[in-house]
C-alpha cells in the first residue's frame, strides 16, 4: 500500500514538473516580451484598401485540362504487370505496365519469318549475280532477285517499326506501356488481368499538377457578378491556415441545368503539390469596389472582450499597446475599420489572443 502511494506521488510530481517546463514565458521582469515569444508572433502592417464585396461559392480542385495526356491503347492485349498506382509521379518514357498481346506475337512471328526469308533471298541473290557475271543468267533474273530481296527488307522494316512503336519484346510477345509525358497519374482505368482494346476509352491519364484548376460553382443569382480576371482566394479544410490565391481564367457559357450552376475556372500555382484533384474547397471571389477605401486588419488579429473589439499595436518587444477599434464592415478574413488604427501601424496577428490575456 505504501509503495502504491509513493508511485502515485511520483507520477503527480512528474506531471507537475513536466507542465512547468513547457510553460511559455511571455513578459519578462523588464516588462518586455520574451525573445522566444516574439519569434512566435506574426504581424500585419495596417493600410488602406478598397472595401471589396466578397462572393463566397463552393468548388473543387481539378487537374489542368490543357496540360493533360490521356493514353488510348494502340494494340489489344491483357495487362500482366503494373508499375504504378493512382497519384504516382512518373517520368516520360518510364515503363508503367506490360501487356501480353497475341497481336504483337503475330507481328513478332512475322518478323522472324521475314528475317529467315531474307537470309534465303540473300543467298539466292549471290547465286544469280554470280551466274549473271558468268553469262548464265539474264539481267532480268538479277533484277527480279534484287526486287524480291528489297521487298522483304521493307517488310522487316515495317514489322520492326511496329515493335519499336509498341515497345514489344520479340521473344515474349509482350509490349511495354510507357509514360507519354512527365506528371502525376490522375486517372487510372486498368488493372492486372484486364483486357484492353485499341481506340477504347483512355486507360490512364497523366497531368502535371504544378498548376491546377479550381472549378467554382456559380449559382444563377451570382452570374452577373462574375467575370474573368477577378481575384479569388481558395481555402481547404486540409490546410486551414493556408490561403491559395489566383484569378478566374475562364467562365463557362453553358449553364448546368441539373445543379443550377455555371462553372468558372481559377488557375492556381501548386508547386508544393498541396492541392489534390477532387478536393472540396471554399472560394472567396473579390468584387472590386473603387468607391470606398478603409484601413483593414485580419480577422485573426482582432480580440473580442467585454463587448469591445481590440487589436495589439506593436512597436517593439518593450513598446506595445492594446487598442480598441470600431468596425466598419467584415469581409471574409478582413475587418475594415472606422477608427482605432492608423496607416503603417504594426498589428499582432498570430498569438494576439494569448498576448492580450497576458497584458490585460
Amino acid at each position: 500500500m505504501k509503495n502504491k502511494a509513493i508511485n502515485i506521488l511520483t507520477v503527480v510530481l512528474i506531471f507537475f514538473f513536466s507542465f512547468s517546463c513547457t510553460e511559455v514565458t511571455v513578459i519578462e521582469d523588464s516588462d518586455c516580451l520574451a525573445e522566444e515569444f516574439v519569434k512566435s508572433l506574426t504581424f500585419h502592417t495596417a493600410d488602406y484598401d478598397y472595401v471589396e464585396d466578397i462572393i463566397r461559392v463552393p468548388g473543387k480542385v481539378s487537374y489542368n485540362a490543357n496540360n493533360v495526356v490521356r493514353y488510348v491503347p494502340l494494340i489489344s492485349g491483357v495487362v500482366v504487370n503494373m508499375n504504378f498506382t493512382l497519384g504516382d509521379y512518373v517520368n516520360k518514357g518510364q515503363t508503367l505496365a506490360e501487356i501480353q498481346s497475341s497481336e504483337l506475337l503475330d507481328i513478332s512471328n512475322s518478323l522472324k519469318i521475314a528475317k529467315s526469308q531474307l537470309e534465303i533471298l540473300n543467298r539466292n541473290y549471290k547465286i544469280v549475280k554470280r551466274q549473271f557475271n558468268d553469262g548464265f543468267a539474264s539481267s532480268r533474273d538479277l533484277f527480279e532477285a534484287e526486287k524480291e530481296r528489297e521487298m522483304i527488307k521493307n517488310e522487316i522494316i515495317k514489322y520492326e517499326s511496329k515493335m519499336e512503336l509498341y515497345g514489344g519484346n520479340v521473344n515474349t510477345g509482350r509490349f511495354r506501356l510507357k509514360a507519354p509525358a512527365s506528371g502525376n497519374i490522375v486517372d487510372n482505368n486498368m488493372s492486372v488481368g484486364m483486357q484492353i482494346y485499341p481506340e477504347s476509352e483512355p486507360i490512364f491519364t497523366v497531368s502535371n499538377l504544378d498548376e491546377v484548376w479550381v472549378i467554382a460553382n456559380i449559382y444563377s443569382g451570382l452570374i452577373a457578378n462574375i467575370r474573368t480576371g477577378m481575384k479569388a482566394r481558395v481555402y481547404t479544410t486540409a490546410y486551414r491556415d493556408t490561403v491559395f490565391t489566383g484569378n478566374i481564367t475562364h467562365v463557362s457559357n453553358i449553364f448546368d441545368a441539373n445543379r443550377r450552376v455555371l462553372q468558372a475556372i481559377i488557375s492556381l500555382s501548386n508547386k508544393e503539390l498541396l492541392l489534390k484533384p477532387e478536393m472540396f474547397v471554399d472560394i472567396f471571389i473579390h468584387k472590386e469596389n473603387k468607391k470606398n477605401k478603409a484601413i483593414y486588419v485580419p480577422v485573426k488579429a482582432v480580440v473580442f472582450e467585454n463587448n469591445q473589439k481590440h487589436v495589439i499595436v506593436y512597436d517593439d518587444e518593450c513598446n506595445f499597446e492594446v487598442r480598441k477599434i470600431e468596425k466598419l464592415v467584415k469581409k471574409s478574413d478582413r475587418i475594415y475599420l472606422k477608427s482605432g488604427v492608423e496607416k503603417g501601424e504594426k498589428i499582432v496577428v498570430e498569438n494576439a489572443l494569448y498576448l492580450f490575456h497576458e497584458v490585460m
